[in-house]
């Protein structure tokens, strides 16, 4: 495999520039109507409610992933890197701040720390060390300084030597170093280190890594020693691991020490109060036992406080309450609260939407101590700036038992790195710029944005009177820094594999290592060497000049010491390259390039207006930012092929569903892309990506049939949809073919009845649900349009019978005669599978029946009927949530719309369009999913962002302008308050407009010119689509015949396919201080080929004709430019019916060949008189061709 960013790079400049004619696609003669070209400056956010994620076309790597991304004083920087098959995360990567002082008050190297315990390892007398399944002794480490090598004894797989019991106060000296110089023995060892308090169990302070070094560990943060304070008696264990039976395994320890500052914590900093709640009655009515861990416990607030008891009616032995606060965890991050009395156990925990964040307050168990008690909340749950979430306290105890607490309140204190006092931040599709100030007046400000596909970078522009900038961030792996470098380098494991990625400070900057991100900020117990497995790293920075922070990522192609090494030097390479102001300025100008030029190919829509509803406030403005951000957003969720887990050779694209959504659940080799979300993403795609839509289309549909006796989720069919509409778009017959045989099994699975289920198995093998059945009945409809376009009229029958078949079983058990039309049912079965009740909602997916061709009168009623007793205009999802307010996605509302148009309900369409247009916006997101709160307000969630919210909001804008994606053919509908039109749409590669203008839509461009499409198609009647034929192109050119043998045709004297095939070289750059960045795609013509020499070859002296019944051989040369014979297939055509294709061989360097062979019983079949035509796919060079001949059927 090959992992290199300027492969990528050059990769997506090369894949993006084909069939791209931007500078047609804002012509104004092709595109009378269209307004001013939108660029990234016409959709900068400044509001709260902005987009925080960033990402590359192309790349792995996600700025600020999750919904919403946190933002703050801090300008939080978080990343997502995709790797062998999944997603990890650095949060925080970045956060910045003030510091007064440029050190934190004490480190390990600090004059200032007191060590209470040391262990040299001079001998192994003094403290007693004893072994466990290993040998140990004492070894010469050079310069006068011994070690113990300890050694797995024979067949031992593990072991460890442990010491006597010390005393160590950890309060005062939580800290513990421990230097490990040397692994080895006949293989990998690896090490480890626990300790073992007096009538306690073990506790891991360091569990196996095979990392050796010097490392710190504060035991007052770490999850397994935190409840530890005060003087605590233990014995240290030090393990070695790895041993398998025949090979040893050694690890060697140089020293351990215990050390702190020797600070109790008495003399603690004035605190600033954030919020506060003495727990009386005052305040009884913000808390409630209502919750799903209250457990009919009772509350009440007294002046000693609040009062959780274990009544009578207490349904368990525990119970909780809680309360909702909303604060800004940077500045106010500690949670304190007084128990005064208990007669049991109680606890303490962060809960956001119902769920528990983080670690309890005692992580250690249910305590029943008295007293006042903390808990680092931003430390433990990794939140930082504003945040809503609940307190809930614990009590458990005897029937009538009760927990008293008081004083509950969150505090912030003066620390080493402080947090700012306001913050501002402006989003766009290439940069986040943000400002920063700080209650002193200083500020800061700059912008994140992305170095070609594999970095990403911070400036950062200080304006301090005193003081440091400080900055912190976290690491998940083996991490290692090189002061004199200035690199910070971490390996991180990901699924079967790794990658590494690196940081480039100041070369010399001091980096301190923390357990946790508070004791960061406070600068309490900082180590300078990063501890194994992760933590969090924080420095300060001079403010005298403007500066930079590089980031770079290398997916790692296997676990081993010479890959690691070279994926490291990649990443530190990458984050060099990212590390100046100059590189990052021109990185941003580069993408700024590039968005604006896809931009310019985005199709055009005149009217943004919400019609026919209550805009609730959203202007045509609004609208037309959205739609906009929604493209953008397309191209962003462009992966590039991940080799790592696609086999050799397929270099498969992906349009992820949400790379800031973090999905990762698609089928192998296309683990970003789920079924139904990318596939959608690939038909609008196709317009200015359709190399990279058929790519991923390919890599969507390679693993969607499951090897045999396996288990396998589908979703509801729309593949055969997404083949159409990417060749009607495209025009590659080419692809069409290529993907048939795979599309044709994956239909004949999918199709099965055990298959008609959301989850396979989930509900037995006698669950169906409605929504399989309506949309393979559709899809099948593509099937034979693509089975008849390719001539495989054996499965056209098939496909057609199947289609009636299920057609048949749906409107059978989905419409009971007493009853509303279902969403589930359980067939009878004689196998004994469960059969549960049927299921009517979610009656979106019920809905989505409107859109079945060819149901019966009584079915199409009952759904009408369901359709018009829940359609309410003005009701949030247009009252599409049902009786029990179920959550709405895009391809279900997409059927339902498309279904009403097909019933002839054009304006309760409109409205579905339109609302479903207002409400995406309402939600501010792109989500799955849709919902409708108690106060009305909209709320989109559970896979967020996702395209489903991009693609349905274009495609209702589109319907709303005169045009409908999903049908393939080109499809022009009028809605009954329609007045725009669209520009820049394509069909078989060529581009062509819509403009509504009453009761004509008006058609022009290129595919007009080429006689493709009509001037113009009758929309009269409001809501019937109207569909097109599409026809062979025509061309005027006169050096462009169409019949180079007929000698009447103008034919071109000189070399034949001359002209130029202008594909713009793409923009270079280099790493360091000059333009690192990827270029935006070029504009791409492609050139013509040349018929020459069309004969019949077989039978013999038949030159010009094809005798019925007699088997035939038509040799068809190809004429291309120099150096460049045409590839691809050709087809022979009568009429619109393709009889015969052969695929072209290479004859010389601008000649190929193809001899098509016709079999006799498909010459039987041909009407006398007949005139063939010729026709050329097309492939990445040359454009499709068609010609007549004189040749004639006989």
């Amino acid at each position: 495999m090959k992992f290199s960013a300027v492969s990528l790079m050059m990769a997506i400049s090369l894949v993006t520039t084909s069939t791209v004619a931007s500078v047609a696609a804002i012509d104004p003669s092709l595109n009378p109507t269209s307004t001013a070209v939108v660029t990234t400056d016409d959709l900068a956010d400044s509001s709260s409610g902005q987009q925080r994620w960033i990402s590359s076309p192309g790349s792995r790597i996600t700025i600020n992933p999750g919904n919403p991304a946190e933002s703050g004083p801090t300008i939080p920087l978080s990343t997502e890197y995709f790797a062998w098959g999944g997603e990890s995360y650095q949060d925080p990567q970045l956060r910045l701040f003030h510091a007064d002082e440029r050190e934190p008050a004490a480190s390990g190297d600090s004059a200032t720390v007191e060590v209470e315990f040391r262990e040299d390892f001079d001998d192994l007398v003094t403290n007693n060390w004893q072994n466990e399944n290993v040998t140990a002794r004492i070894v010469d480490l050079g310069e006068g300084n011994n070690g113990v090598q300890v050694s797995t004894a024979d067949g031992q797989a593990y072991g460890n030597v442990f010491s006597k019991k010390i005393t160590v106060n950890l309060t005062t000296h939580p800290m513990l170093t421990v230097s490990v110089p040397q692994l080895g023995g006949g293989g990998m060892s690896y090490w480890a280190l626990k300790i073992w308090p007096e009538g306690s169990e073990d506790r891991t302070v360091q569990p196996d890594t095979n990392q050796a070094g010097t490392f710190d560990y504060d035991l007052s943060e770490l999850d397994a020693t935190n409840n530890l304070s005060g003087e605590q008696t233990f014995r240290i264990r030090l393990f070695v691991a790895g041993g398998d039976g025949t090979n040893s395994r050694t690890a060697t320890f140089d020293y351990l020490q215990f050390w702190g500052t020797g600070d109790d914590g008495a003399d603690a900093p004035e605190r600033t109060i954030g919020f506060e709640d003495t727990m009386g009655a005052q305040t009884q009515d913000q808390w409630n036992t209502t919750n799903d861990q209250g457990n009919g416990f009772t509350y009440g607030g007294t002046a000693n406080g609040g009062v959780l008891t274990r009544g009578p009616g207490a349904t368990d032995s525990w119970g909780a309450v809680e309360r909702t606060i909303t604060l800004d965890l940077d500045r106010y991050p500690t949670l304190s609260v007084t128990v005064a009395d208990t007669a049991g156990v109680w606890n303490a925990v962060i809960v956001e939407n119902n769920v528990e964040q983080g670690r309890k307050l005692h992580s250690g168990g249910d305590s029943n101590a008295t007293g006042t008690f903390t808990m680092d909340v931003a430390s433990a749950t990794g939140w930082g700036g504003t945040k809503t979430f609940q307190v809930r306290l614990f009590h458990n105890g005897a029937v009538n038992s009760s927990t008293i607490f008081s004083n509950l309140h969150f505090y912030g204190e003066q620390e080493w790195l402080n947090v700012g006092a306001d913050y501002a931040t402006t989003w766009r599709p290439e940069a986040i710029d943000y400002v920063a100030e700080f209650d002193n007046g200083d500020s800061i400000s700059g912008f994140d944005t992305t170095v070609g596909t594999d970095g990403l970078g911070r400036v950062l522009r200080p304006d301090f009177s005193d003081g440091y900038l400080g900055a912190l961030g976290r690491y998940n792996g083996e991490a290692s820094y090189d002061k004199a470098a200035g690199v910070l380098s971490v390996v991180t494991p990901r699924g079967d594999g790794s990658y590494a990625w690196s940081i480039q400070f100041p070369a010399g900057t001091d980096l301190y290592f923390f357990a946790s991100e508070g004791s960061a900020k406070k600068g309490r117990n900082a180590g300078t060497n990063p501890r194994p497995g992760g933590g969090f790293w924080a420095t300060t920075l001079d403010t005298d000049e403007d500066l930079a922070l590089g980031f770079g990522f290398e997916l790692m192609s296997e676990r081993s010491g010479e890959e690691q090494q070279r994926a490291v030097t990649a990443s530190v390479a990458t984050a060099q390259s990212a590390a100046t102001v100059h590189a990052l300025e021109q990185a941003r100008a580069g993408w700024a390039a590039h968005y604006n030029d896809f931009l310019a190919q985005v199709p055009t829509p005149q009217d943004f207006e919400l019609r026919n509803i209550d805009a609730m406030g959203l202007t045509a403005d609004d609208v037309k930012y959205w739609y906009y951000s929604a493209w953008t957003g397309l191209e962003a969720n462009i992966m590039a092929p991940t080799p790592e887990t696609q086999e050799a050779g397929d270099d498969f694209w992906q349009i992820a569903t949400g790379k800031p959504s973090t999905y990762a659940s698609g089928p192998k080799g296309a683990e970003a892309s789920a079924e139904w979300d990318s596939l959608f993403g690939m038909q609008f795609m196709a317009h200015i990506r359709p190399e990279i839509s058929w790519s991923a289309f390919k890599g969507n549909l390679k693993y969607a049939v499951p090897p045999p006796g396996s288990h396998h989720e589908t979703l509801p069919s729309r593949k055969a949809q997404t083949a159409w509409i990417l060749y009607q778009v495209t025009g590659d017959q080419a692809e069409l073919e290529s993907v048939y045989d795979r599309l044709a099994e994956y239909l004949e699975w999918a199709s099965q009845d055990q298959n008609m289920q959301w989850s396979y198995t989930s509900g037995g093998p006698a669950e169906r649900d409605a929504e399989f059945y309506v949309s393979m009945i559709v899809d099948l409809g593509y099937a034979v349009k693509i089975s008849n376009e390719l001539g495989h009229s054996d499965d056209v029958a098939q496909w057609e019978s199947l289609a009636q078949t299920l057609t048949s079983t749906y409107e059978s058990i989905f419409f009971p005669d007493d009853g509303p039309p279902l969403y589930k049912t359980w067939i009878a079965n004689d196998q004994g599978w469960e059969i549960r009740d049927d299921v009517t909602e979610p009656i979106q997916y019920v809905l989505t029946g409107l859109h079945t061709p060819d149901l019966g009168a009584g079915a199409m009623d009952k759904l009408k009927t369901l359709f018009n007793n829940n359609f309410d205009p003005s009701k949030g999802l247009a009252g599409l949530t049902g009786p029990g307010n179920k959550d709405i996605k895009a391809p279900d509302i997409q059927f339902v719309t498309y279904g009403l148009l097909g019933q002839g309900m054009a304006s309760e369409a409109e409205q579905v369009a339109h609302i479903m247009t207002r409400d995406i916006i309402r939600a501010g997101v792109f989500a799955e999913v849709y919902g409708v709160r108690g106060d009305g307000s909209i709320w989109g969630g559970s896979i967020a962002p996702s395209i489903f919210g991009n693609i349905h909001l274009i495609d209702n804008i589109w319907i709303a302008n005169g045009f409908r994606m999903d049908a393939g053919d080109p499809a022009i509908v009028r809605l009954p308050h329609s007045v725009g039109g669209l520009s820049g749409l394509k069909v078989r590669d060529e581009l062509f407009n819509v403009d509504l203008d009453g009761e004509v839509a008006h058609i022009s461009g290129p595919a007009v010119d080429l006689q493709m499409l009509p001037t113009s198609v009758d929309v009269s009647v409001a809501g019937r689509t109207e569909l097109i034929d599409v026809a062979d192109p025509v061309s005027t050119d006169p050096t462009d015949p169409t019949d180079p043998t007929d000698p009447t045709d103008p034919t071109d004297p000189t070399d034949p396919g001359a002209g130029t095939n202008p594909v713009t070289p793409p923009g270079t750059g280099t790493d360091g201080d000059n333009q690192a960045t990827t270029p935006p795609p070029a504009a791409t013509k492609k050139a013509n080929v040349k018929f020459k020499g069309i004969k019949v070859v077989k039978p013999k002296k038949s030159a010009k004709q094809i005798r019925r019944g007699k088997a035939a051989v038509v040799r068809v040369k190809v004429v291309g430019k120099k150096q460049l014979a045409p590839t691809g297939r050709v087809q022979i055509r009568i009429g619109k019916r393709v009889i015969a294709r052969a695929k072209l061989k290479k004859t010389g360097n601008r000649q190929s060949v193809a001899k098509v062979r016709i079999p006799r019983k498909v010459t039987k079949a041909l009407k006398k008189g007949s005139r063939i035509k010729v026709r050329y796919n097309g492939n990445k060079s040359y454009r499709k061709n068609v010609t007549k001949t004189k040749i004639r059927v006989r």
